[in-house]
């Protein structure tokens, strides 16, 4: 079917033959127009054309709202810290051992009662009764005992050279005993010389005097070979 554009005068005389329906629909074309606009234009921006044919918008969604990297940005991994920090377990100190001096076999400081003994060619302290044991108080604290069948022997130190390993060679052949009294009547600081039954030489200095209260011996000494 095809359509045929009416001439002016055409157009005319449908207006001269419908005046009644030409007065009506006058006022009302605009509006229809101008609907008929509008709505092309909706229809324009819903699909995204413009009047050229560009083809429709696409919205850019930024990455973080997908919950995705982008693909260019590297991935930043949070390692854990290494469990081989954690598990180092720190080792005490080892107590420090200090050697004696040339020439000295042993010395320190030690309180012995009425059934301990001490070798003083060691420094080992057990029953007064053990082999090699050189001192062992009595059981009034009055006096040492020279122990291992009487072989150590004991004397007062008089003089005022210091402890060393000569101070025992100027003791006269005849004041070396066992056992050793008088200890009641001694005073802080005297020193006694010991003969062992290994013969070496040994200096025991008091640390507290005893007495029937307080029958422990305690005293400093070392002991050097001959």
């Amino acid at each position: 079917m095809k359509w045929s554009r009416r001439s002016p005068a055409e157009d005319k005389s449908w207006v001269s033959r419908h005046p009644v329906l030409a007065i009506i629909l006058l006022p009302v074309v605009p509006s229809v127009i101008a609907a008929l606009v509008g709505l092309g234009m909706e229809y324009s921006w819903f699909t995204g054309a413009d009047e050229a044919g560009a083809s429709p918008a696409v919205e850019h969604v930024p990455p973080s709202a997908t919950g995705r990297p982008e693909p260019d940005s590297p991935s930043i991994l949070t390692q854990p810290p290494s469990s081989a920090a954690s598990s180092v377990v720190t080792q005490p100190d080892a107590p420090t051992v200090t050697p004696p001096p040339p020439g000295v076999l042993a010395q320190g400081h030690v309180v012995l009662d009425p059934v301990d003994g001490h070798d003083l060619d060691t420094g080992r302290q057990g029953d007064q009764n053990e082999a090699g044991m050189d001192i062992s108080p009595s059981s009034s604290g009055q006096q040492i005992n020279g122990m291992t069948h009487g072989r150590p022997k004991m004397a007062r130190v008089s003089t005022a050279e210091p402890t060393g390993p000569t101070l025992c060679d100027s003791v006269p052949d005849g004041s070396w005993v066992t056992p050793l009294t008088g200890l009641y009547e001694m005073r802080v600081g005297d020193r006694i010389c010991v003969r062992t039954d290994q013969g070496n030489y040994s200096v025991l200095t008091l640390r507290a005097v005893p007495s029937a209260g307080a029958v422990q011996l305690d005293v400093d000494y070392v002991s050097w070979a001959r």
